[in-house]
């Protein structure tokens, strides 16, 4: 009994050690074979504009008040919520 414990413990202390070497050989694997992408420039692809979402000026609710959104940024203008 006493031989199954100390190979049960073996395996408790080396299978860390297996999982990280699985990952590190993954890593590595796919790091060499992986394909490569061409970078959008580098390939002659077109750049396109990033577009950015603002919201809209108004008020907007901000606790038990509300804020006033200019379009850009926060205004010290509150009001109390109607």
């Amino acid at each position: 009994m006493l031989g199954l414990l100390d190979r049960g413990s073996t395996l408790l202390l080396l299978l860390p050690m297996l999982l990280v070497l699985l990952v590190v050989l993954i890593v590595v694997w796919a790091t060499k074979s992986g394909s490569k992408v061409a970078h959008p420039v580098s390939a002659g692809m077109p750049l396109t504009p990033m577009v950015s979402v603002v919201a809209p000026a108004g008020w907007y609710p901000q606790g038990n008040l509300q804020r006033y959104w200019d379009g850009t940024s926060w205004t010290e203008h509150t009001a109390p919520v109607a």
